[in-house]
């Protein structure tokens, strides 16, 4: 079993015998408005980056691509390097 799944289901045992049976509906938000989340992380993340990387002024960039093996799921990565004055090693991953 996955760890977060071991930490979640005691908890949701909890839940169940405190407060008996919950209609999912009542607890998960709708697919709408995890979109507009998902939306707004993303421009979050695009904003922070852009900031984080613009006055680099040289940088290597790796791929990483994969499927997972259960789900049949690709995925891919993007890893940026870079060095700053300093000589301190950065590396910034987004998936």
């Amino acid at each position: 079993m996955w760890p977060s799944a071991t930490a979640l289901i005691p908890k949701l045992i909890v839940i169940g015998a405190k407060y008996g049976n919950i209609a999912v509906d009542d607890v998960l938000p709708s697919g709408r408005t995890v979109s507009r989340h998902v939306q707004e992380v993303a421009a979050s993340e695009k904003l922070a980056l852009v900031t984080t990387v613009a006055d680099i002024k040289r940088f290597g960039v790796t791929t990483d691509g994969w499927t997972h093996d259960a789900t049949t799921t690709p995925y891919i990565t993007v890893t940026l390097h870079y060095i700053d004055e300093v000589c301190h090693f950065y590396r910034i991953l987004k998936k």
